[in-house]
């Protein structure tokens, strides 16, 4: 076959004519037949990972029946051999993929975390793995009344997420919003500081037994360096719980000036509204006084004044022993918040 071949080239080469009209071959075997057909079957895959996998394991086949057709039919070692090569190249890369593809083991609970967060942004759980591995993070517990955090006191150097149980978080003494199941113990502290060297504005306290998942804040930014769609996603949820956390609180913040543990600003807030309250009960002590000395100025008219200057003074004492009250009343509440 190979010597027939070789004589129609010449003889086209000798004729000086292109053209293979009237010297057309009989059909190869049925190996490179079938061998193209599943050449031809592997470019129709789809484009997922599934449709890779089938794409490599028919060229896998196409080779294959290449190799045996240029082995036992062609007799041509180079036509094998590059045939060979391919056939293993696409080997190695049907192996890569069984390994991308492997079923990777999660705990219950970091499971539940995440179909909850992660897998709706598309994260892989490969790179999934990487951000609760043993070295990145680790589950704690808390017992009930046990504190997670106390204020001033505990540094904000990591970021915990609720996999279990209630906290409550207070400021002074005073409870500001419950931490549930599913939601971020810590969210605030870790976006509103930069080097975790900050304390707590807030007390955190175990309601009831609690579990969570802690991660150390250097090893979480090492880890945003070399994984930047994780950073990104990581952001988007601790942005959301925030979000969620400030929506759960605009009826508070109207009502005691109080927010959710945002520390730059719980400052400013506290001393903006100290400083308009203590205006307001200080104008309404002296409405109140001069409505008083009006009213005695008023009673006192029918006497002909010879009793204003003994009614006045004596007014005035309990106008100004009034106005300390309503002072001692708000240092108190003052102190209370």
């Amino acid at each position: 076959m190979k010597t027939t071949a070789a004589a129609a080239a010449i003889g086209g080469g000798e004729g000086g004519s292109s053209s293979c009209l009237g010297r057309w071959q009989e059909p190869y075997h049925m190996l490179f037949q079938l061998a193209h057909i599943a050449m031809l079957l592997s470019f129709l895959a789809p484009n997922n990972k599934y449709g890779l996998l089938f794409l490599h394991a028919m060229l896998i086949a196409g080779f294959l029946l290449l190799c045996s057709w240029a082995w036992a039919i062609f007799c041509s070692p180079d036509i094998f051999s590059w045939n060979f090569s391919f056939l293993l190249i696409n080997v190695i890369q049907v192996l890569f993929i069984f390994y991308r593809l492997r079923p990777i083991p999660l705990t219950s609970e970091l499971e539940d975390i995440f179909h909850e967060f992660f897998q709706p942004l598309k994260v892989s759980r490969s790179l999934y793995k990487k951000l609760v591995t043993d070295d990145s993070c680790r589950i704690c517990s808390l017992q009930k009344g046990e504190a997670y955090a106390t204020q001033d006191v505990t540094k904000t150097d990591g970021l915990s997420l609720m996999i279990s149980g209630t906290a409550h978080v207070s400021c002074s003494g005073h409870l500001l919003h419950l931490v549930q199941q599913k939601q971020f113990l810590d969210s605030s502290e870790f976006e509103s500081t930069i080097h975790g060297d900050d304390t707590f504005k807030v007390s955190v306290v175990a309601v009831t037994p609690c579990r969570y998942l802690r991660w150390n804040r250097q090893q979480l930014e090492m880890l945003f360096s070399k994984e930047q769609h994780l950073m990104t996603v990581m952001l988007h949820i601790i942005g959301r719980d925030i979000a969620n956390k400030l929506y759960q609180f605009t009826g508070k913040t109207k009502e005691s000036r109080l927010d959710v543990r945002l520390p730059n600003f719980m400052n400013s807030a506290f001393s903006d509204a100290d400083a308009v309250t203590h205006e307001r009960t200080e104008n309404d002590a002296k409405e109140k006084a001069d409505d008083k000395i009006a009213a005695a100025a008023a009673a006192a008219a029918p006497l002909g004044g010879r009793d204003i200057l003994s009614i006045s003074p004596a007014l005035q004492t309990q106008t100004l022993t009034n106005s300390n009250d309503t002072f001692r009343n708000f240092n108190r509440k003052k102190q209370i918040f």
